[in-house]
């Protein structure tokens, strides 16, 4: 079988691609690029094809021979001389025609036709069915990027009888990309949730109370001055060795409950301790401390610290 084409692939760097065909004239050798035929390039010599910018990598370069059959290269004419030249030009114009449209007919016939070498405008409409294709025959990877366009597919148009049948009915209660963070919750990686463990660093209110079914823990937070920050925790401790005065600080505002528990280690002798002036206590006097005991002092108030309700347990074993 002649040679009427020639076939690479692009890799983005060569520009120069030879061709082993034979052809009458420049203007019968073809260029086509992913099967679209393409001007932008020049002869750098009879048998190469130079491209004005590198084809892409994995573009398909199909460089092929299109013989004019519109014209006969030499026309004889009533009493003019007959060239053997003129007469070999027209033989070899025949021939070629023959060659090229032998290949194409071989290569559709057994399947082996070359990227490209059939382009859409070649193919009448409705000369390709789904009953004149094998399966598979057809895949992604042999369909350029464009080739197919929404005017080149046949599909059935949405008829209103098919609303709440075939395709989803309008419902308002339908979830829209604008409901969320408004009436949905949107996406938060801590958000909180219910079947696993969470540490919360922020305060949480919860309006409607608690039920607990199970213990509830408070740590222990050892004061390092004589200060009660109340916005640590519930249970305090500290050791003193002299006479003390201890503060508070932190309270929560008026209105709301808070208590603490302050565990002091006395540990000194004749230690006596000053509390401040808001404290009230049962009788109206503070508790006696015994020296070498640890004792227990629990305080309550409601009205953001004007007034402590304070009561003791003292004298426990250190």
């Amino acid at each position: 079988m002649a040679i009427t084409q020639d076939t690479y692939t692009g890799n983005g760097v060569k520009t120069n691609y030879t061709f082993t065909f034979p052809y009458i004239e420049e203007d019968d050798v073809k260029v086509s690029l992913d099967g679209v035929d393409t001007t932008a390039y020049t002869f750098a010599n009879a048998t190469t094809i130079q491209f004005n910018a590198a084809p892409n990598p994995g573009v398909a370069i199909r460089i092929y021979r299109n013989t004019s059959d519109e014209n006969l290269s030499a026309v004889f004419y009533s009493g003019s001389a007959i060239r053997s030249q003129d007469l070999n030009n027209n033989f070899t114009q025949a021939l070629y025609v023959a060659q090229e449209t032998r290949n194409t007919t071989i290569q559709a016939s057994t399947g082996n036709l070359a990227d490209g070498s059939i382009t859409s405008n070649l193919i009448a409409n409705d000369a390709v069915s789904n009953s004149k294709l094998g399966a598979n025959s057809v895949t992604t990877a042999k369909i350029a990027d464009a080739n197919v366009t929404e005017a080149k597919l046949s599909f059935t148009p949405l008829k209103s009888t098919d609303i709440g049948v075939t395709v989803q009915g309008y419902d308002a209660t339908t979830l829209k990309s604008a409901d969320i963070g408004t009436t949905v919750q949107a996406y938060d990686a801590d958000t909180a949730k219910t079947d696993t463990a969470q540490t919360f660093t922020a305060e949480q209110i919860f309006n409607a109370g608690i039920s607990l079914d199970g213990p509830f823990e408070q740590a222990s937070e050892a004061i390092t001055a004589l200060n009660v920050d109340c916005s640590a925790g519930n249970y305090f401790t500290k050791a003193i060795s002299s006479n003390s005065t201890f503060t508070f600080s932190n309270i929560p505002t008026n209105g709301t409950v808070y208590g603490f528990t302050l565990e002091v280690d006395v540990t000194g002798a004749s230690t006596a301790i000053t509390w401040p002036a808001s404290v009230k206590w049962s009788y109206d006097a503070a508790p006696t401390l015994t020296d070498i005991k640890t004792h227990l002092f629990m305080f309550v108030t409601n009205d953001g610290g004007t007034t402590w309700r304070g009561s003791a347990l003292v004298d426990y074993t250190t």
